[in-house]
């Protein structure tokens, strides 16, 4: 008999690399496997029914509703944005909350497009929560700040401004530091667009409460 597919309610996380194009892939995975080795584990340990997943660009990370451990499933999302931005691979991110569905390898459900159109969005190198996960940023006040943010709007080269509760960073950065990160392993950082997500990022930082050193 085929296995059916399991519905489940909890948090999904989306996170994705800005100017993955540009960078070798073998570098992308040997930086994922080294840098998100941690977060497994942590899944693994706290959320047995959770799960992990990495292809091409991206992470999934599936949290089904478990209380006592969503301050975990928060840190593990800081420890992976803070480890890649850190390791030259900025990425942006999103949480949701809703049902959804497992089976197998397979997985769908209105969180994961919630979370993969938010992320996507984004101007600057941040993690936010969605409107479905308000609520886990209500409750974890601390951790969060409530933001302008940049959004691109569909089909132009123009943003938007969303308010939406940020994840805040662990570490400061002055403009220096994240033109380097920005352009690690080979990426540009001309052009405006890049030169957007490098000044909203910044601007981000002060923001969310985490301030920056003078260049």
């Amino acid at each position: 008999m085929k296995p059916k597919p399991v519905k489940k309610i909890g948090h999904v996380a989306y996170f994705d690399i800005l100017g993955y194009r540009h960078v070798d892939p073998k570098i992308v995975m040997k930086l994922w496997d080294g840098r998100t080795k941690l977060q497994r584990a942590m899944v693994k340990q706290f959320n047995p029914s959770g799960s992990y997943h990495v292809f091409g660009d991206s992470i999934l990370l599936f949290w089904p509703d478990s209380p006592p451990s969503n301050d975990v499933f928060l840190i593990v999302c800081l420890i992976l944005f803070q480890s890649m931005f850190m390791g030259g691979l900025p990425v942006r991110g999103a949480i949701a909350h809703g049902d959804y569905f497992e089976k197998g390898n397979l997985w769908s459900g209105q969180p994961i497009v919630d979370a993969h159109g938010c992320a996507e969005s984004l101007g600057p190198s941040a993690c936010v929560a969605c409107p479905s996960a308000k609520e886990l940023a209500d409750q974890h006040s601390g951790l969060f700040s409530n933001q302008s943010v940049p959004i691109s709007v569909k089909g132009t080269c123009e943003y938007r401004r969303e308010e939406l509760p940020v994840l805040k960073f662990l570490q400061s950065f002055n403009r220096t530091e994240i033109i380097a990160r920005f352009s690690e392993h080979g990426k540009a950082t001309t052009g405006k667009r890049v030169e957007e997500k490098i000044e909203f990022t910044l601007e981000l930082m002060n923001a969310a409460g985490v301030t920056p050193r003078h260049d």
